[in-house]
């Protein structure tokens, strides 16, 4: 397979993921990153998630840690910008 279709694969990977556990990661991630979390294999209950859902493959986890990772990130740049909003940048 080559490396572009590769990376087209991997960015639709979160679309592998049904809509109701992927709202309960997404909600998952955010508050995980208010309580210091750093990286998904420090949230026991994503750790859950992936166990029960996911197919025990390798990769298998992949898609599941977009959608959590994607939510992550865009809760971090949502504090962060406020915080620099508020200190004048």
């Amino acid at each position: 397979m080559s490396r572009a279709k590769k990376l087209t694969e991997s960015m639709s990977v979160s679309e592998k993921v049904d809509a109701k556990i992927s709202k309960e990661i997404e909600a998952l991630a955010k508050k995980d990153f208010h309580r210091g979390i750093v990286a998904p294999a420090q949230s026991k209950p994503f750790m859950d998630i992936l166990k029960k859902h996911s197919g025990g493959k390798m990769g298998d986890s992949i898609p599941f840690l977009d959608v959590y990772l994607k939510s992550f990130n865009a809760e971090q740049r949502k504090v962060t910008d406020a915080e620099l909003k508020k200190r004048g940048f």
